[in-house]
């Protein structure tokens, strides 16, 4: 599982709510918390920091009983490589893995289920429903895909989730010319923090950056050419690889207003931006 988390890498929704932690008690749980923390010792080969939100319990199946949600993004490896200390190699450039322990189903010496989730964006928990996020593999370039989690019966079954906020509700605002000036900014999908790593900033001068990715972008008409030329090292942040045979990524501009921007991609994928800053 550790080779699956690391080898999927992505650019995701900030969900409040953080669920309750996990402590001690006499509740029948699926696995310990003292059990957790050996794995996470394990796996760092040392000595480990638990942040407060990387236990945490829910009844995911609903029979009663609590479930055990593990976010390996919360554990901090004290040794060892960079590219090991956080998530103890269950993190790859963007996500890292999520294991559930399903009391219906999860016995000792038994896989977790693992979920995919930002490495920087805690998951949510709604009720007896989970809330992800992630980027890459499916995703769309600068496309942060959010996802809800719920049982079926027999399984965790997923669902896309839709941004909170459309563009068709948004009040109107003044069209301005598409210009290199007026597209100069950082922007991120709407619906994300501008806090946050995502989206992607477009320079005035021509360089563009998206996370972990530098580049180039250059206005043709009403269709923004992005050519990412350079990625980041995974564990390394400062050290960088070009990208072999770069092409670039088209976009077109369907409206740009001094706050938001909504673009189409090249397989009609419909995309709205706001401007951070």
């Amino acid at each position: 599982m550790r080779a699956f988390a690391v080898g999927l890498a992505s650019l995701v929704t900030v969900f409040a709510m953080p669920g309750a932690a996990l402590a001690q008690s006499a509740d029948a749980l699926p696995i310990s918390r003292s059990d957790l923390e050996t794995k996470a010792r394990d796996a760092c080969s040392g000595a480990v920091t638990l942040s407060p939100t990387a236990i945490r319990r829910a009844d995911l199946d609903r029979d009663g009983r609590s479930d055990v949600l593990f976010d390996w993004a919360q554990v901090t490896c004290q040794s060892g490589s960079a590219m090991m200390k956080k998530g103890a190699g269950f993190c790859g450039m963007h996500n890292c893995s999520i294991d559930i322990y399903l009391s219906s189903q999860y016995r000792p010496g038994d896989w977790p289920k693992p979920i995919l989730n930002h490495r920087e964006i805690e998951p949510t928990l709604v009720g007896n429903t989970l809330r992800t996020s992630s980027q890459g593999g499916s995703c769309e370039f600068a496309h942060v895909c959010k996802w809800e989690w719920s049982w079926n019966g027999t399984e965790l079954e997923s669902r896309a989730l839709k941004a909170a906020d459309d563009a068709s509700s948004q009040p109107m605002a003044t069209a301005l010319p598409v210009t290199i000036a007026n597209l100069a900014g950082n922007w991120v999908e709407l619906g994300d923090g501008c806090a946050s790593d995502v989206g992607m900033a477009l320079n005035e001068n021509g360089a563009f950056s998206a996370y972990e990715q530098n580049g180039d972008w250059r206005l043709l008409g009403k269709r923004i050419a992005i050519v990412v030329r350079e990625t980041y090292i995974l564990g390394d942040a400062d050290s960088t690889r070009p990208v072999t045979d770069p092409k670039p990524i088209m976009l077109t501009v369907e409206s740009l207003t001094d706050d938001q921007l909504t673009v189409t991609r090249t397989n009609g994928a419909r995309v709205v931006f706001r401007k951070c800053g």
